[in-house]
């Protein structure tokens, strides 16, 4: 079953796509002269890192001036850049995503495929109506992550292939907990699942913060304490790779899985 956007949302989703401009917060921006021997940033990188991803993910028109060739990915460069190590290293038939939205990220691990020459991206998502890519390494999906009839298509395109899952569905802790029961059994050894957006669950909820918008939407919280859930039900099948956080910004803390 597909989800439809109401003409509202997809008009103020479509405002947003691709801004033009930004502006440093006044943490990053505490000089007001050029100085050509490097002051401004040595002031910039007095903030802590907590500062700047909680600047990167509340500061809209930043999050999203973030492309691939030019369509919305709405990610950590960094978190990109370790998925291209994962593609080169691993080499997956198949990469499942949950949740596609634009599409940026579902090309730019086309992309991927592209320059290793193999496999292909399974595209999970409950509508199409803003998703703007095609590629021939792209199958599209439409529906629920968690329908049977969902589920059934995906396990028939993958069969025996070697399987990589990226999650960027619905950040509530339930459906995340459910959707890593179903979608676990079908990652195979020696291959990921990741799951995006646990930083969510790392603000503190203080009044007119990120924290407190995460905290509203995610009353019960996030992917974070879903990967806890989960690997508490299944510790001998998954590792947690830290190395995949080394560059220390990232939306997936604890969230690259390593099948044993």
């Amino acid at each position: 079953m597909s989800f439809e956007f109401s003409p509202e949302a997809i008009a103020r989703k479509r405002a947003r796509q691709r801004p033009t401009t930004y502006s440093l917060p006044s943490t990053f921006n505490s000089l007001t002269t050029t100085d050509a021997f490097g002051g401004l940033y040595r002031e910039r990188w007095k903030s802590s890192i907590g500062d700047y991803v909680a600047w990167y993910l509340s500061y809209k028109p930043l999050l999203h001036s973030v492309t691939w060739m030019g369509v919305p990915t709405r990610k950590f460069v960094s978190d990109l850049w370790i998925y291209q190590e994962l593609v080169h290293e691993r080499r997956p038939d198949i990469i499942i995503e949950i949740g596609s939205l634009f599409g940026g990220t579902t090309l730019f691990l086309a992309h991927l495929l592209d320059l290793v020459g193999h496999g292909k991206v399974i595209s999970i998502d409950r509508s199409r109506q803003v998703f703007e890519i095609s590629h021939p390494r792209v199958v599209e999906i439409t529906g629920d992550s968690e329908n049977p009839e969902t589920i059934e298509a995906v396990r028939t395109i993958c069969g025996s292939q070697t399987v990589m899952v990226i999650h960027d569905g619905s950040h509530n802790y339930e459906q995340v907990v459910v959707d890593l029961n179903l979608y676990a059994p079908i990652v195979t050894r020696g291959q990921y699942l990741v799951i995006e957006d646990g930083v969510v669950d790392l603000f503190e909820n203080e009044p007119e913060t990120i924290g407190a918008t995460y905290a509203q939407n995610f009353p019960s919280g996030g992917p974070l304490k879903a990967v806890a859930t989960f690997l508490q039900a299944f510790p001998d099948e998954f590792e947690i790779d830290e190395s995949r956080e080394r560059f220390l910004v990232t939306a997936s803390p604890r969230g690259y899985l390593l099948k044993k």
